[in-house]
C-alpha cells in the first residue's frame, strides 16, 4: 500500500502539468456578410486522426477547442444552408492560445475532411485518388436507412441487390470483383471470417444507417494501406464521435409495401468534452415487399465513447450490433402435367407454380462488432495506438 500511494503521489505534478498547458483553439463563425452564424456544426481533426472533437457555435457565432494537444489541425463548419469552401489548417503550439475565424456561404461544390484515403486526416483537395464523402446531413436529405442504398449515387460504385431490403447485395468498384471491395467501420477491416473469400457480402444487406457521421468512399487501389481486399476501393462508415451539447432525434416513417422504420440516436459531451458520445438504435420492417411475400426484419444498433485522460491520451470504444431476419421464397416449378412436347403457355398453377413466401424458410444474420483502442501522443508527429 505504500509504494502504491508514493506512486500516485509521483503521478500527481506530472498531470497537473498536462492540464496546466491547456492549448485552444477558438474563433468566430460568421457568413458572406459578415454575420454571426449561430448553431453551426464545427468539427476539428487531428492531422494524424488521433483526435476529433465537434462543438457548436454560440449564438454570436463563437465556438472554442480546449484541452488539445500539439500539432497540426483541420478545421471545417457548416449548417443545413452554409457550407465552408475548403478546410482551414492551424497548427497549436504547447500553451497556445490560436485564433481561427471561420467564414461560410451559401452551400456549393465543398470539399471535406477525409481520414480514408491515407489513414490520416487530409482535404479532399489533398487527395490524389478518387474521393467521395456522404455526409448524414446529406443523407437524411434524401432519406437514405441502408448503407447500400447510399452509395447507389456514387460513380464508379455499382451496387447489386437480389430482391428488397435485407436481400443478398454485393458493392462492385471500378467493375472488380465484390472481394476486391474492402468494408471498413471506423477504419477496422469488416468480414465474415467463414467467408472463403473473407468478405463481408453476407453482412452488407442488413447495414442500416444509425448513429454514422459519414460514409467515405475511395475508388481505386487501397491496398497499400488496407490489404489485398482493398484492388477496387475502400467502404469506410465513420461512427458518430459525439461531442459538444446534447443533441438527438427520434424519427419514424412508413410507406409502401408493408415498409417501417424508427430511429432514436443522441449524442454530446460531458465533463468540457473529455467524455464524448454518442449511439442509436434503429429497426426495419418489411411486411410486404414487391411481391406482398417478402418479410424482413432488422434491429440494429451502434455507439461510440471516448474519454480523454490527458489532451495527448485517450481511451475510445465503438460497438455495432445487428440481429435481421429475411423470409426466403420458393423457386419456380413446373407442375406435373406439363406436356413433354410443344410449346408450353406459362399459366400460374396450371403449368407452373410462382415463387411464394415460405414460412419455415428464412435466412437469419447475426453480426456484432466492436473495438477499443487506447490513443497516445508522444509528440506532435508520434502517435501510437492499441
Amino acid at each position: 500500500m505504500a509504494h502504491r500511494f508514493v506512486f500516485l503521489l509521483c503521478c500527481t505534478p506530472i498531470l497537473y502539468a498536462q492540464q496546466s498547458h491547456q492549448n485552444q483553439i477558438s474563433g468566430r463563425v460568421t457568413d458572406v456578410s459578415g454575420g454571426a452564424v449561430s448553431g453551426a456544426e464545427v468539427r476539428l481533426y487531428s492531422r494524424d486522426s488521433a483526435f476529433q472533437r465537434t462543438s457548436r457555435s454560440s449564438s454570436t457565432g463563437e465556438y472554442r477547442f480546449d484541452g488539445l494537444p500539439d500539432g497540426e489541425f483541420l478545421v471545417e463548419a457548416r449548417t443545413s444552408g452554409l457550407d465552408q469552401g475548403s478546410p482551414e489548417a492551424i497548427t497549436v503550439k504547447r500553451g497556445a492560445q490560436a485564433t481561427l475565424n471561420l467564414r461560410l456561404k451559401v452551400a456549393a461544390l465543398s470539399t471535406r475532411v477525409t481520414v480514408t484515403s491515407s489513414a490520416t486526416a487530409l482535404s479532399t483537395a489533398e487527395v490524389g485518388k478518387g474521393t467521395d464523402i456522404l455526409d448524414m446531413t446529406d443523407l437524411g436529405r434524401r432519406a437514405e436507412f441502408s448503407v447500400t442504398e447510399a452509395l447507389r449515387t456514387v460513380p464508379g460504385v455499382r451496387v447489386q441487390q437480389l430482391g428488397g431490403p435485407g436481400s443478398f447485395t454485393r458493392i462492385l468498384t471500378r467493375g472488380l470483383r465484390a472481394t476486391d471491395t474492402s468494408i471498413l467501420i471506423d477504419g477496422m477491416r469488416l468480414r465474415d471470417t467463414a467467408a472463403v473469400q473473407g468478405d463481408a457480402t453476407a453482412y452488407i444487406g442488413d447495414l442500416l444507417l444509425i448513429d454514422s457521421d459519414r460514409i467515405e468512399v475511395l475508388r481505386g487501389s487501397g491496398s497499400s494501406v488496407y490489404g489485398t481486399h482493398a484492388m477496387g476501393g475502400v467502404v469506410n462508415v465513420v461512427t458518430d464521435a459525439g461531442g459538444g451539447p446534447v443533441r438527438g432525434e427520434i424519427s419514424g416513417e412508413g410507406g409502401g409495401l408493408g415498409l417501417g422504420r424508427g430511429l432514436a440516436k443522441m449524442a454530446g459531451g460531458a465533463f468540457d468534452d473529455r467524455f464524448q458520445y454518442s449511439g442509436g438504435v434503429t429497426h426495419l420492417n418489411v411486411s410486404g415487399g414487391a411481391g406482398g411475400i417478402e418479410n424482413v426484419r432488422n434491429w440494429s444498433g451502434q455507439g461510440f465513447a471516448q474519454y480523454r485522460f490527458t489532451p495527448r491520451a485517450k481511451l475510445s470504444a465503438r460497438l455495432w450490433g445487428t440481429t435481421a431476419m429475411v423470409g426466403l421464397t420458393t423457386n419456380p416449378e413446373a407442375t406435373a402435367n406439363v406436356p413433354a412436347t410443344g410449346t408450353i403457355p406459362a399459366i400460374p398453377y396450371v403449368t407452373f407454380i410462382p415463387n411464394e413466401f415460405d414460412p419455415d424458410s428464412r435466412r437469419v444474420g447475426d453480426l456484432l462488432s466492436g473495438m477499443t483502442t487506447w490513443t497516445h501522443q508522444i509528440a506532435p508527429k508520434v502517435t501510437y495506438r492499441v
